[in-house]
C-alpha cells in the first residue's frame, strides 16, 4: 500500500525501530509535509535522548484499526531547541498487514534461507519467531533479495529440524549495518507449525513463570 491511501494525524503513536537498541521506542507524529518531511518527539530512554544522528534509517510502525503498518524512513536531522523532534524523509511507501493475532518470542536461532532460482543458500539468525512468520538476520554482506519471493528456510528447534519451509519475503530494512528480512510463511503446516507452537508457548510460559 502506497503513502497515498494513509494519512497521518497530530498525536498518533508510532513505534519506532532504532540503530543499535534493541526495544522498541514509543513517540508521536507532530507534523508532516506530504513528499518532503515527517516530524515526531524525540524520544528520551533513562532521562536521555536516543542517539540518532542525520542519515540513520530507522523502521516506523503504526496500528490503525485492524491493521498494522510499517515503513522505513530516513532521519533527515534532530532538533533539540525549542522542542526535541526528529525530522524524518517522509515515506514513499507504507506496508500495510493485518494485526498481528499470532504471538511472536525473541529468538538467536542459526539457519539458511534458500533461493531456489539461484540455488544459493545464505547463513542467517532467527531473531523472532511466530507461527505466521519470522524476522532474519543475513549474516554475510552483498546478498540481494526480491520483496514478494519465495525462499525455502531451515533451522532447528527444540532439537528437531524444521527444513525447507516456504515463505515469502515481506520487507527488508538494515539494522546495526546488517540486512534484516521480515518473512510470512506459507505452508507451515503439520509437524512444522506444531513444533512452532510447542516452542512459542515453551519459551511464553517460562517467561511467565
Amino acid at each position: 500500500m502506497t503513502n497515498n491511501a494513509v494519512t497521518f494525524e497530530v498525536g498518533l503513536p508510532l513505534s519506532l525501530e532504532v540503530p543499535k537498541v534493541e526495544e522498541y521506542i514509543k513517540t508521536i507524529v507532530v507534523g508532516w509535509e506530504r513528499n518532503r518531511y515527517l516530524i515526531t518527539r524525540l524520544p528520551y530512554i533513562k532521562d536521555k535522548p536516543v542517539k540518532l544522528k542525520g542519515k540513520d534509517s530507522c523502521l516506523v510502525r503504526f496500528l490503525r484499526g485492524d491493521n498494522a503498518y510499517g515503513f522505513s524512513a530516513e532521519v533527515i536531522t534532530i532538533q533539540f531547541f525549542p522542542v526535541p523532534l526528529i525530522f524524518f524523509q517522509y515515506p514513499e511507501q507504507i506496508e500495510s498487514m493485518s494485526f498481528r493475532k499470532f504471538k511472536r518470542v525473541k529468538t538467536n536461532i542459526q539457519g539458511k534461507l534458500l533461493d531456489a532460482g539461484l540455488v544459493t543458500a545464505t547463513d542467517l539468525i532467527v531473531m523472532d519467531l511466530s507461527e505466521k512468520g519470522c524476522l532474519l538476520k543475513v549474516m554475510s554482506e552483498g546478498q540481494n533479495f526480491q520483496q514478494g519471493g519465495i525462499y525455502y528456510l531451515t533451522f532447528k528447534i527444540l532439537d528437531r529440524r524444521i527444513e525447507n519451509i516456504q515463505c515469502v519475503l515481506k520487507n527488508e530494512h538494515q539494522r546495526d549495518e546488517r540486512q534484516m528480512l521480515g518473512v510470512e510463511f506459507q505452508d507451515a503446516k503439520g509437524g512444522n507449525i506444531d513444533l512452532i507452537r510447542s516452542f512459542i508457548k515453551l519459551i511464553t510460559e517460562n517467561a511467565a513463570g
